[in-house]
C-alpha cells in the first residue's frame, strides 16, 4: 500500500507584478495573494483581481506608510486552509470561545461506522443499563455521520456548526459511558452481595 502524504497548496507571492518596485506594486500582489488563498484558486482571473486590488488600494493609500505595510503583511500571512479540513480563522475574523477550543483540539473523521453493542448483554434487572447501550449507539452512529457531512462541507459556517454537534456528541458518549460502568459496577456489586 503506497503511503499518503498531506500536501499543502502553494500560491504565487508574485502572481500578477514578478519583481514589485514600489509599495503599490507590494501591495497588489500581497492582495492578490490573500484573494487567491480564500478562493483556493491558483490561477485566477488576473484582469478581475488587478481590478479589485485597485479598488482595495484607493482605500488603503490614504493611510501612512507603516499602516500600508502593516496591511500588506496581514495579507500575506493569510493562514493556507487545505481545502476541505479548514479549522484556521482567516485575519481579522473574530473567533469565538468554541472556535479557538476546536482549533486546539483537531477533530479526526472517522473512517469506519461505529460498532453496534450487539454482543454487549446487561443483566436481565438492568433497564437503565439497555437504555443508556442505547442512547450511547444513536450517539455514536450520529458522531459518524456528523464526521462524514464535517469532511464533505465547504461553508465555514456549516462547518463549525458540526463542530459544535460533534463536541456536545463526544460529551454524551463519554457521560453516559461513565453511567454505565457505574451502573454495571454496582449491579456486579449487587450479585456479589
Amino acid at each position: 500500500m503506497k503511503q499518503r502524504y498531506f500536501k499543502e497548496p502553494k500560491y504565487s507571492k508574485n502572481y500578477l507584478i514578478q519583481s514589485p518596485k514600489n509599495l503599490y506594486e507590494q501591495y497588489v500582489n500581497a492582495f492578490v495573494f490573500s484573494e487567491m488563498v480564500k478562493s483556493h484558486n491558483k490561477t485566477p482571473n488576473k484582469k478581475v483581481l488587478h481590478q479589485q486590488a485597485q479598488n482595495s488600494w484607493r482605500e488603503v493609500k490614504k493611510k501612512d506608510k507603516e499602516n500600508i505595510q502593516n496591511r500588506i503583511f496581514e495579507l500575506l500571512c493569510t493562514p493556507i486552509r487545505s481545502y476541505p479540513f479548514t479549522f484556521y480563522e482567516s485575519v481579522g475574523e473574530s473567533q469565538s470561545e468554541s472556535q479557538k477550543e476546536s482549533q486546539k483540539r483537531p477533530l479526526i473523521p472517522l473512517e469506519n461506522p461505529p460498532e453496534l453493542f450487539d454482543n454487549i448483554q446487561p443483566s436481565s434487572n438492568a433497564t437503565a443499563q439497555k437504555k443508556l447501550l442505547d442512547i450511547i449507539q444513536k450517539s455514536k452512529v450520529d458522531l459518524y455521520e456528523y464526521n462524514n457531512l464535517l469532511r464533505t462541507a465547504s461553508s465555514h459556517e456549516l462547518r463549525s456548526q458540526f463542530v459544535s454537534s460533534i463536541k456536545k456528541l463526544e460529551e454524551t458518549i463519554l457521560i453516559e459511558e461513565n453511567r454505565l460502568k457505574k451502573l454495571r459496577n454496582n449491579a456486579a456489586a449487587q450479585q456479589r452481595a
